[in-house]
């Protein structure tokens, strides 16, 4: 998890985004509860569905204190945790001990000791199924406990033969599903990205394989957020054939027969889905971060000349155990590998590093020059686009490095420094629709627009085949609608995308040509209709 990510603010930071009673009571009546059922609240915040509960069962005649016997609640947030039992006691005359439990503590830690969290088999041992209706609103991206973060993904990160994403909500929906009884009913306020991305794929696998699942759309949620948010309603037990979204009755069949298990497919797009996937002919990976661009990504000015403001300089930077802890993973490492800084330390070892800082006067560079390279940053063009960016590159990319690598985060892997500097094609990570441009040879990749490569023996011409595929409405559709409908397009996403078998040879070999001739035209600089090309490309690339 990045330093930045577990700086950021305490509501943040827990994934809090608290629900309004006006719908929190919504859901409760929708839920219908029974006074039989043993329900759990398990990030209760400020209280709202617990209100929401005790009310609903005194308007059908339930004293506070009989509903209370039958709610158990969980919330890891003090103050909110405070507040909530000031709510209960002033609203309902209730204490804690009123409930059935009302602990504050992390869901993840609650009900288990160390050992059942060292010991994943332990956890597994245990009978978990307890509560009749799981109910709420989970964390949204907050951040896990760093000394049980490991010991989670054991417990929770794998299920059914499929990854579950270390993501706080998609942890919670798992060990609820684990808490409920057969036949018991789990209702969340969940972000809308978990019906189609693929790192959520083995949650839907789960949901699927252990029950049916009914998803209503949130017309409105909060003032916190607006981001898109559904109703998850689940019943564990007999596994049903299809799943509901909103007014659509979805086949499973159908579901997966979709690379990520979509739970937005329609018959409409389902025909695409049956044979290759463009993933058999292109790898598709992310670029790098740098860590400041500022430092070395350099915009290109007028005439092809950027202006440089920084100078870079190399030095020998001892080696301390308190920079290595900096730059670990959750801030931890070995006794071993500690044992081993502090010797080096001790021995006055030192590493190369770089300083950067700023020229007393800016330079003008005229491109290009060795000592750099253009970087692929994302642009709203299709087909091909002009470099606007350049980065610093001199030797190889050391500096580069070195800030990488010396800087307090842990993630100091290169993303696609493989394919650095080598042809593909590349689009815009964050937009409506795939701009999806020709890659020429000598880029450097930037994390924000990631690329697709030739596998190895496939003809050069498969690339601007599938560029111009990727280039249409219809695959923008199939991008938007079934492989990810968020505003993400991530490299395995067009991994992923149906490859177009059901166009034929002579369709094939003209698609080609168009975007050969596209692509030659635009990289010279003459005026090319790029509309007009996409359109010849629909006609081409669309199934009757």
């Amino acid at each position: 998890m990045s330093i930045a990510r577990r700086n950021r603010a305490d509501k943040r930071q827990l994934g809090q985004f608290l629900t309004p009673n006006r719908l929190s009571r919504k859901i409760v009546d929708y839920a219908r509860p029974k006074i039989t059922d043993l329900i759990l609240e398990p990030s209760f915040g400020s209280g709202s569905f617990i209100e929401s509960i005790l009310d609903h069962f005194h308007d059908k005649n339930v004293s506070y204190k009989n509903a209370a016997k039958m709610i158990a609640g969980v919330e890891i947030d003090t103050a909110l945790y405070q507040q909530a039992l000031h709510t209960f006691h002033a609203k309902y005359g209730l204490s804690a001990k009123d409930f059935a439990e009302l602990s504050c503590d992390d869901y993840f830690r609650w009900g288990s000791d160390q050992a059942t969290l060292l010991h994943p088999e332990k956890y597994f041992a245990k009978n978990l199924e307890k509560y009749d209706l799981v109910i709420g609103n989970p964390p949204f991206g907050g951040t896990f406990d760093k000394q049980i973060e490991d010991q989670l993904d054991r417990i929770y990160g794998f299920r059914l033969g499929e990854k579950i994403k270390k993501e706080t909500y998609a942890f919670f929906i798992i060990k609820s599903i684990d808490l409920l009884k057969d036949l018991g009913r789990l209702v969340f306020i969940c972000s809308d990205t978990f019906l189609t991305i693929n790192t959520m794929k083995g949650l839907r696998k789960v949901l699927m394989d252990t029950g049916s699942v009914r998803i209503r759309s949130l017309k409105e949620f909060s003032d916190e957020t607006s981001h898109p948010m559904v109703i998850i309603d689940y019943q564990k037990g007999p596994v049903a054939s299809t799943v509901y979204v909103d007014n659509d009755e979805i086949s499973v069949a159908d579901i997966k027969q979709t690379p990520n298990y979509s739970w937005k497919i329609n018959s409409e797009l389902l025909k695409y889905f049956n044979g290759k996937l463009c993933g058999e002919y292109v790898v598709a990976t992310s670029g790098m971060t740098v860590g400041k661009n500022e430092y070395f990504i350099k915009k290109i000015g007028n005439n092809n000349t950027i202006e440089e403001r920084y100078k870079y300089e190399l030095f020998q930077d001892p080696i301390t155990l308190t920079k290595e802890l900096q730059k670990a993973r959750l801030g931890k490492l070995s006794e071993k590998r500690k044992q081993e800084i502090q010797l080096l330390e001790s021995k006055g070892v030192t590493t190369t590093n770089v300083k950067v800082s700023l020229k007393a006067k800016p330079t003008t560079v005229q491109l290009p020059n060795k000592n750099y390279k253009y970087y692929n940053k994302g642009q709203t063009k299709r087909l091909y686009a002009n470099p606007k960016y350049v980065i610093y590159w001199k030797d190889a990319g050391k500096a580069v490095y070195l800030f990488k690598y010396n800087g307090p985060w842990y993630l100091h892997g290169v993303g696609g420094k493989k394919y650095f500097e080598k042809e593909g094609i590349t689009w815009q990570l964050v937009a409506n629709k795939l701009y999806v441009r020709y890659l020429p040879s000598g880029y450097i990749l930037d994390s924000g627009s990631p690329a697709a490569f030739l596998r190895q023996g496939i003809k050069k011409d498969e690339l601007y085949f599938i560029l111009g595929w990727l280039a249409t409405d219809i695959a923008t559709d199939i991008l938007k609608k079934v492989i990810n409908h968020t505003r993400n397009i991530q490299g395995k996403d067009v991994e992923r995308m149906p490859y177009p078998t059901w166009v034929s040879a002579t369709d094939k070999k003209r698609a080609i040509a168009i975007v050969k001739n596209a692509v030659a035209n635009l990289m010279s600089g003459q005026n090319t209709d790029t509309d007009l090309t996409v359109a010849k490309l629909n006609s081409l690339f669309r199934q009757s």
